[in-house]
């Protein structure tokens, strides 16, 4: 969402208005000896021109060395807990927040899942204490969002695992599904789905599909757990890919949940409300 903070004011025959742009590094001064002047107009052709000149880049925030050294300390933290680096690197408040056991539960489950991982790449700064951060391991990667204080100490954290590949018994059953949009089989689908998904909307479904897209297969992961949990790119011949979520039950036999949307939709663009 781009951001326009501004403000304007008249007096004795004269205009200014001041336009801050925050996520360009961009200050428009206007001063005009009219009292009438329309500000807005005039900015937003000067703001025209900017863009046209390639004189409106987004700012790309540096990361700080206390960002730095934080995200280093989370990694090596996942590489190899301790309770010295736990305590020197949560602050007080998040401490409370987030006992040391988990954070070891926590660690020793995303390491079972994505295996070893390699130094931060930041993805994006949110400021001079916050950031993204991506974690690339040997299966996906990991995701960090991080806000530290003045001293380098985690204010708050959270953590996402990322494109990790579907366990064995959802990209079966993922297969499985994307069959039945080329085909609808009565055995597979009573075998795949809990009895808790309507037959007959199920069937029409598929049947949709089918005239819409072809066949399908089964493409990269777009995010999951690694176990009982997936989201998958079906590639389809035509009517565009699908986005497959599935859910297994506890036994990782049968379907507890799943969807099918397109993949990808056209983004909605225009100006925001003037607010």
């Amino acid at each position: 969402l781009e951001q326009r903070v501004w403000h304007s004011g008249g007096t004795e025959g004269f205009t200014a208005a001041i336009h801050l742009l925050p996520q360009r590094g961009v200050a428009l001064l206007l001063l005009v000896n009219s009292f009438q002047a329309p500000h807005r107009a005039l900015v937003d052709r000067a703001l025209a021109v900017l863009r046209w000149s390639g004189g409106l880049p987004l700012r790309t925030l540096p990361v700080t060395s206390a960002l730095a050294q934080a995200m280093a300390r989370v990694a090596q933290l996942y590489t190899s807990y301790s309770d010295k680096d736990y305590t020197e690197l949560f602050s007080q408040s998040l401490r409370a927040a987030v006992p040391s056991a988990q954070v070891v539960e926590l660690t020793r489950r995303l390491t079972r899942l994505h295996g070893a991982c390699k130094d931060p790449v930041p993805l994006e700064v949110l400021g001079a204490s916050s950031a993204r951060f991506k974690l690339p391991c040997a299966r996906g990667y990991l995701e960090y969002d991080i806000t530290v204080d003045a001293a380098a100490r985690l204010l708050a954290a959270s953590v996402q695992s990322r494109e990790l590949p579907p366990s064995v018994p959802v990209a079966r059953a993922a297969a499985r599904i994307a069959s039945l949009i080329q085909t609808w089989d009565e055995p597979t689908y009573a075998a795949l789905l809990l009895p808790t998904f309507p037959r007959a909307a199920m069937q029409s479904l598929f049947r949709t599909l089918a005239q819409q897209h072809g066949s399908c297969v089964v493409g990269k992961p777009v995010d999951g757990d690694g176990e009982s949990r997936a989201s998958l790119a079906l590639t389809c011949e035509r009517g565009g890919n699908l986005l497959l979520d599935l859910t297994l039950d506890d036994t990782l036999t049968r379907a507890r949940a799943m969807t099918l949307e397109p993949l990808s939709r056209s983004p909605v663009s225009g100006p925001c409300a003037e607010r």
